[in-house]
């Protein structure tokens, strides 16, 4: 959609459309029955429904707070920057971030410190079962690998240089037209994914299957990572839209005071380099300079991609790395895989519950003091 839609007239639009009789869940349906109103994406519409409805929401997101936002408008920008922040000024308000790099950018941005709250994928908990009980596929699944350049030329160096060694690996490529189910990637002996942007959401996907999955490590991840992270502002193409989607707005006072005030929580020096942390909003530079290549380096571990590595995604460093590693996974190995990315999941799922638990505990008492 074209950005000419001014913020006065998405505020109008979204009034008339949340006026109408509508249905909201199971129960009652017709204006204004809401108890609870939960936004994720896009997130720049949640200070909109936040001053239309003139109540708290929850909101929970995992791109850049003003990706695609209807106008770059300087004067719809800063209209927006004032509702973002009456919206956390309303008592009740909840809002979270699905990753860490997000979580500094929105720090660097707004000044507002964001709890981590992953997603877990847990629409999936059913097709692992029925995957986990079919019989196992001997194949190795390449999932989703032809969506971006670096993605297709490897697949084939991957798949010609599989055949030039006689046929190691049994791959199953996923073309266009092919998509399996969950159940189905489930059944596979292992699963090749390679990355595209900072969080995606397939990979906590095949987490939550608990397949076994490879994924490639430094210095390899890093042909794939950056250059098609548009979602956070990297690599967007112009220059305008950049600027509007990484742009500072405090709400009051300069950014070294309510930096101050509201400190991001101190991260370890990274193991790639011991220079302070870079940045997050660097990250839109041309990432040329040995600055840049640190910089990447450092918020690289702290993508999901490289945390899950942590907690049984397989990381490969080569393609000879790869076929080897596939070539010599047994069952015992799978089972130990699995067992681990079980447990973490378990973890991640119980401190993700407490906090949604919290989250709309806080939010619905608010509502509730609000219609008696």
């Amino acid at each position: 959609r074209e950005r000419h839609v001014s913020l006065p007239q998405m505020l109008s639009e979204l009034s008339q459309l949340l006026g109408t009789s509508q249905v909201w869940g199971p129960g009652r349906s017709g204006p204004n029955a809401r108890d609870l109103v939960v936004s994720i994406e896009p997130f720049w519409l949640a200070p909109l429904l936040a001053s239309v409805l003139s109540r708290p929401i929850l909101a929970h997101f995992h791109v850049s707070m003003l990706l695609e936002f209807p106008s770059w408008a300087p004067r719809d920008l800063a209209a927006w920057w004032s509702l973002f922040h009456g919206m956390l000024a309303l008592p009740g308000t909840t809002v979270s971030v699905s990753h860490r790099v997000l979580q500094a950018q929105v720090h660097e941005q707004s000044g507002h410190h964001f709890p981590y709250v992953p997603f877990l994928g847990l629409h999936t908990q059913g097709a692992a079962v029925a995957g986990s009980s079919r019989p196992q596929s001997p194949e190795v699944l390449v999932w989703r690998a032809t969506e971006i350049e670096p993605q297709v030329m490897y697949v084939k160096l991957l798949l010609q240089l599989n055949a030039h060694w006689g046929d190691l690996v049994p791959f199953r490529v996923q073309d266009m037209v092919w998509q399996p189910s969950f159940s189905e990637i489930a059944s596979y002996h292992a699963v090749v994914l390679l990355p595209k942007q900072l969080n995606e959401l397939k990979l906590l996907d095949v987490f939550a299957l608990q397949a076994v999955t490879f994924t490639p490590g430094e210095p390899m991840v890093h042909r794939f990572l950056w250059r098609y992270s548009r979602p956070f502002g990297i690599w967007t193409r112009g220059k305008r839209e950049r600027a509007a989607m990484l742009q500072r707005n405090f709400g009051w006072g300069n950014s070294s005071t309510i930096a101050a005030q509201r400190p991001l929580r101190p991260e370890p020096r990274s193991r790639a380099t011991a220079a302070p942390r870079p940045p997050a909003l660097g990250l839109h530079s041309d990432l040329s300079s040995l600055e840049d290549l640190q910089a990447r380096r450092y918020w690289w571990e702290r993508t999901e991609w490289a945390l899950l590595q942590q907690a049984g995604i397989q990381s490969f460093s080569g393609t000879a790395d790869l076929l080897s590693r596939l070539q010599r996974l047994d069952v015992q190995e799978r089972a130990d895989i699995r067992r681990q990315m079980r447990q973490v999941q378990r973890v991640r799922q119980r401190r993700a519950l407490v906090w949604w638990r919290s989250a709309v505990a806080g939010v619905s008492r608010q509502v509730l003091s609000q219609s008696r």
